[in-house]
């Protein structure tokens, strides 16, 4: 059974693959580099004028909160 992948590019201008979404305090996307699978990126969806928009984590918080749902739900 195949899955269609998602991408996105975001402000490097490189393409990344999306990973897992998961929602805690902020619903967050984990990312792959499609031409660097080590280079994984974390960010949130914020919304804004009712459009989805994917931001930068604010703090350590945000970041160590997004790393334990990522913990908990790790297949």
């Amino acid at each position: 059974m195949s899955k269609e992948l998602e991408y996105v590019e975001l402000e490097d201008k490189e393409n990344y693959v999306i990973l897992k979404i998961l929602e805690g305090t902020n619903k967050y996307v984990y990312l792959a580099n499609i031409k660097d699978a080590s280079d994984l990126v974390i960010r949130k969806l914020i919304v804004i004028d009712e459009q989805e928009i994917l931001a930068g984590l604010d703090t350590d918080q945000e970041f160590n909160e997004a790393m334990e749902l990522f913990k908990k739900n790790a297949i």
